[in-house]
């Protein structure tokens, strides 16, 4: 006597799907959100170190270093496009990506799953830290656009802060775990980016070349 199947439909949790199922805008999107975080965020990261190195040879050469990059040419439009919108769109469809996804390290605690989550977390934190950081300096106190000389001391008394020490910790941590999760190719299925501008970036996010 034949038995009758009957088929169920799977019932799917909602979440970010993969990129090489991308549809509409969602797939250039997710795109522009990881390139935004190779090249103008990038850039600005390598840059931000080159500059912030002068600090070492003294107060005299970091006020220079400062007065250069203030006097440059279109100064403004270049951090408007080159730095803020970038970080902004990269940022908040970064903290988008993480509401939407799903963690997994319960169900299958494999050393991938908690780097992605890991990665995902700390690029929230650092997300934190990027708001604070550039309002602290940009914003408070004496403005460094129009007085280059006070900067050296600005941000020497932020590394009097202990929140300020783990917090750049907390960088060096997650440089770690992304540096090896992009090594080991642990990443999980859908490859998404991280979640915070300034991290992803640090990361470089190779991944997007390998996916499509």
């Amino acid at each position: 006597m034949a038995s009758s199947v009957q088929s169920v439909p799977s019932k799917i949790k909602p979440g970010v799907a993969p990129l090489r199922a991308g549809v509409g805008t969602s797939f250039l999107l997710r795109r522009l959100h990881s390139l935004s975080g190779v090249i103008p965020i990038g850039l600005f990261l390598l840059e931000h170190f080159i500059s912030n190195a002068e600090a070492f040879k003294g107060p005299a050469a970091y006020t220079r270093q400062v007065e250069f990059l203030n006097g440059l040419p279109f100064v403004i439009v270049l951090e408007l496009f080159g730095i803020w919108l970038p970080i902004l769109y990269h940022g908040l469809y970064g903290v988008y990506i993480w509401y939407r996804g799903e963690s997994n390290t319960i169900d299958y605690p494999w050393t991938g799953n908690w780097l992605y989550a890991a990665q995902r977390w700390t690029g929230i934190v650092s997300l934190i830290y990027i708001a604070q950081h550039t309002y602290h300096l940009r914003f408070t106190g004496v403005h460094l656009p129009t007085h280059p000389a006070a900067a050296f001391a600005k941000v020497q008394g932020e590394f009097q802060n202990p929140w300020m020490i783990a917090f750049y910790g907390h960088h060096g941590i997650f440089l770690t775990v992304c540096g090896y999760s992009q090594r080991s190719g642990a990443l999980p299925q859908a490859r998404l980016p991280a979640a915070a501008s300034g991290t992803s970036a640090s990361c470089w996010r190779l991944d997007w070349w390998r996916s499509g």
